[in-house]
């Protein structure tokens, strides 16, 4: 087992690596900046969307602006009613990485890393995060082939494929590993980075794969959970509504697991390409559902919050 679980667990690290580095360099590019107007631009809820989108795609992490979120409302800074449109758009945000992931650019992988260290090398601030963007890209793909390689033989593991056979056949367990592995590894891009993997190497069926990307969407509010723990009433009603929004997309969507599992049996792509998708029409769907009424439900978790706790 020591010889899969460590190339596993590397090729996890290098993703994750990856995306702190891309994300630690776009964060110093562009996130003060984005942290200074978040207050002025989240006066409607449309516009706290396109703010939570743009945010989530540049910083390439849901969890990080929903932990924004949290910060702003225990500050007094931003009102609890505002948050609820950067959930929204903080969900459909974070599906561009796996979009880009979905993207051939195998052949640019070497030079980019070459190039991101040269610049990282550099006495320019700027040029040092350029540097951190672009290597930490090529580290995104060369952690996603780690665990493409090591899928195939880990399935031949008597335990492991027992776990395989086990989520295939039952749709409630591929969702609660998608719920489970992604809060333990804090990033629902590298928990269905993980998924992309196996589904290459033909090990997980499309309905299951769809059951798990329902459950990292679950999984990943752990993130914002954990952060309200010390934010005080209203910080702790963000993760209320971020996590009672996912879980209910999860409970719509999931009966309809099988149709959408057909459909995408007709589509002429990848099944990691297909799972990409899937992860955006989710979000997507679920985000413009509730987007026009957002001030209703934030009322609404407001008073579920205060009836509740």
């Amino acid at each position: 087992m020591r010889e899969f679980l460590i190339p596993l667990v590397g090729g996890l690290a290098v993703f994750l690596f990856g995306l702190a580095m891309m994300r630690h360099g776009l964060q110093s590019l562009a996130g003060p900046r984005l942290s200074q107007q978040v207050e002025r631009l989240t006066v409607t809820p449309w516009r706290s969307f396109l703010i939570g989108t743009l945010a989530a795609a540049v910083l390439h992490s849901s969890g990080a602006v929903t932990v924004l979120a949290v910060g702003l409302t225990a500050a007094g800074i931003l009102p609890f009613s505002r948050t609820i449109g950067l959930i929204l758009g903080a969900n459909v945000g974070t599906t561009v990485t796996l979009e880009m992931l979905t993207f051939p650019l195998d052949r640019l992988v070497l030079p980019g890393l070459v190039a991101g260290v040269a610049l990282l090398l550099m006495p320019a601030k700027t040029l040092r995060m350029a540097g951190a963007v672009t290597a930490g890209m090529s580290l995104l793909f060369v952690g996603l082939e780690m665990v493409r390689l090591i899928a195939e033989p880990l399935t031949h593991n008597p335990w492991f494929g027992y776990g395989l056979e086990w989520a295939n056949e039952k749709l409630s367990a591929s969702f609660l590993l998608g719920v489970a592995v992604t809060a333990l590894i804090q990033s629902s891009t590298a928990a269905i980075a993980l998924l992309m993997g196996l589904m290459s190497s033909g090990e997980i069926a499309t309905a299951a794969g769809l059951a798990y990307v329902l459950g990292s969407n679950v999984g990943t509010c752990a993130t914002a959970l954990l952060a309200s723990i010390a934010g005080g009433t209203e910080a702790k009603k963000v993760a209320l509504a971020h996590l009672l929004l996912n879980l209910a997309g999860a409970v719509c969507f999931f009966p309809l697991i099988p149709w959408y599992a057909g459909q995408m049996s007709a589509w002429d792509a990848p099944p990691a390409v297909q799972m990409a998708h899937a992860q955006v029409a989710f979000n997507l769907l679920c985000s413009l559902a509730v987007l026009p009424w957002a001030r209703q439900y934030a009322a609404a978790v407001h008073w579920a919050y205060h009836r509740l706790f």
